[in-house]
């Protein structure tokens, strides 16, 4: 046996530049044939991640939307948001844990209903005021100053809060750097619900955001752009939306308690897209839709915002907070499942056929050399080898 090792080394050796072609192919065919799958889902990750990042803010993330007065406003004397923040991490303990762990930033918004000038709406202007933390830090004061002061309502009078719009916004209500104006709750309002409300806010400066395409606003540009509604061919009004500074917050809900006015709150939750894999594609799509169960799916309102209607209130029968969700997450994985199941099929034909060039190669190498070598093989078993010698 060890002289026949020597002698196969020994036509190795004559052949050495057959046989380290074959060798180097050998290796090259194990080593794409180990590696191409872990390219593949490389690549699969990257596009999925891509796909998310393309895709609008408010697409790609998630959001839950809640019309009522959330408690907690008083909590945290340093963070009038406490109660709002505490709230939403209640209701994201019940996401499922495939979605749950995607989730890298969490933010909370909350609107007021709109307010008018005139008397029970009669008003063609409209305002409602937004308190947003970390909005501050993201737009610039073009003339006057960032609101930042909120006198609380005395007796018989409304509470006095501090404001900044838009060139375009303050144009469209009628107001500037400086002005004042008492509001009244718009009974047009369904959020409101016809209750008497009253605030008085004060212009102190106009703003303009630093990057409208910041994914920090979701996709809503309502801080800067005034919009028209028009009930009727014949009316248009004009709705805006004023920046409160953060300390506000929980003086408006004071002097609106005894109306228990409500607030439209949002409560906005960001998806990494590094932690995405193609792999837990068909488990994040399943836990999107255990998700449409757990929180009904809202109809988006004239404002931009969400309305509950009905799913609200079967929201609340169980003692959850009533709440609807707002994504269209799942909508754009399905649309990336879909294209990369076709392109997993393009590439499985594709790999049947270079398989198959792989392995017909070192077989036809095998054939020639043994057709080569017939006749020795024929010469030695003449001579009496055994065949496992052969």
């Amino acid at each position: 046996m060890i002289a026949w090792l020597r002698l196969s080394l020994r036509r190795l050796r004559d052949a050495r530049a057959a046989a380290l072609t074959l060798a180097l192919f050998v290796l090259a065919t194990a080593f794409v044939t180990a590696a191409a799958p872990r390219a593949l889902d490389a690549a699969a990750d990257g596009a999925f991640r891509q796909e998310l990042l393309d895709a609008r803010s408010s697409a790609r993330n998630i959001a839950l939307q809640h019309e009522g007065r959330l408690p907690g406003w008083r909590d945290d004397p340093a963070d009038p948001y406490a109660g709002t923040r505490a709230t939403a991490a209640g209701l994201e303990g019940r996401f499922p844990p495939e979605v749950a762990t995607l989730i890298a930033e969490r933010a909370v918004m909350v609107t007021t209903p709109r307010f008018s000038p005139g008397v029970g709406g009669s008003s063609d202007q409209t305002m409602r005021l937004r308190f947003q933390p970390g909005a501050a830090e993201r737009v610039r004061i073009v003339n006057g100053r960032m609101p930042d002061a909120a006198t609380p309502a005395a007796a018989g009078s409304p509470a006095v809060i501090e404001v900044a719009l838009s060139p375009a916004t303050a144009s469209a209500f009628g107001v500037g750097v400086g002005s004042r104006r008492e509001l009244r709750a718009d009974r047009t309002d369904a959020l409101a619900d016809s209750r008497e409300a009253r605030v008085i806010v004060e212009v102190t400066g106009l703003l303009e955001p630093l990057d409208p395409a910041d994914p920090f606003w979701y996709d809503d540009p309502t801080l800067w752009e005034p919009r028209t509604r028009s009930p009727n061919p014949d009316i248009i009004f004009a709705d805006v939306i004023a920046l409160a500074p953060p300390g506000a917050y929980p003086i408006l809900m004071d002097a609106t308690e005894d109306v228990a006015l409500p607030m439209r709150t949002a409560m906005r939750f960001t998806i990494d897209p590094d932690r995405l894999e193609v792999a837990q594609l068909d488990a994040i799509t399943a836990g999107l839709r255990r998700m449409e169960s757990v929180f009904p799916a809202g109809a988006a309102g004239a404002d931009g915002g969400a309305t509950t209607g009905d799913t609200g209130t079967a929201a609340a029968a169980d003692g959850q907070v009533p709440t609807a969700l707002r994504t269209e997450l799942l909508g754009v994985l399905d649309a990336f499942a879909g294209r990369w199941r076709a392109a997993q099929a393009v590439l499985g034909v594709m790999a049947v056929g270079v398989l198959a060039v792989a392995g017909a190669a070192p077989a036809l190498v095998a054939l020639l050399r043994a057709r080569r070598r017939r006749a020795a093989v024929g010469m030695w078993r003449w001579r009496g080898a055994s065949r496992r010698q052969v």
